[in-house]
């Protein structure tokens, strides 16, 4: 007896969104998770979870996928913006840093206003770089 699918969130991340267009492709050909993991040599759990996101499928599965699925490669392309955003997502949020003004230069109006206009300047003294 099949299962009721569970319902996706494409929009919580990248992963999400490659799971439900998966699916969205899957049910669009009229096949179940073991007709696809069958023609494509996977299992059908495997499928179901890159479907429902707890699984981040390779690129030769997706590959298979895209093949038996008839998308034109929609879905590999799709895990080069998944692996893109997710090494983003990793990445350390950038760091404050104090910028002190030590300095503000005043330039007076030259004799020929259009060559220098005039304005304010500022001299910025910046922390060291600390290499970690």
């Amino acid at each position: 007896m099949a299962q009721t699918p569970s319902t996706l969130t494409p929009h919580v991340s990248p992963r999400h969104f490659l799971g439900a267009e998966l699916r969205c492709w899957r049910q669009h050909r009229g096949l179940s998770l073991t007709q696809l993991g069958h023609a494509i040599h996977a299992s059908a759990d495997l499928l179901c979870k890159v479907e429902k996101a707890t699984r981040t499928p390779t690129e030769s599965l997706l590959r298979r996928c895209d093949e038996e699925l008839r998308t034109d490669g929609a879905l590999t392309r799709l895990l080069a913006f998944v692996e893109h955003l997710t090494a983003t997502e990793a990445a350390p949020p950038p760091q404050p840093i104090l910028i002190k003004i030590i300095a503000e230069v005043v330039h007076a109006p030259a004799a020929e206003p259009e060559a220098t206009p005039p304005g304010r300047a500022r001299l910025y003294s910046l922390p060291r770089r600390v290499d970690r």
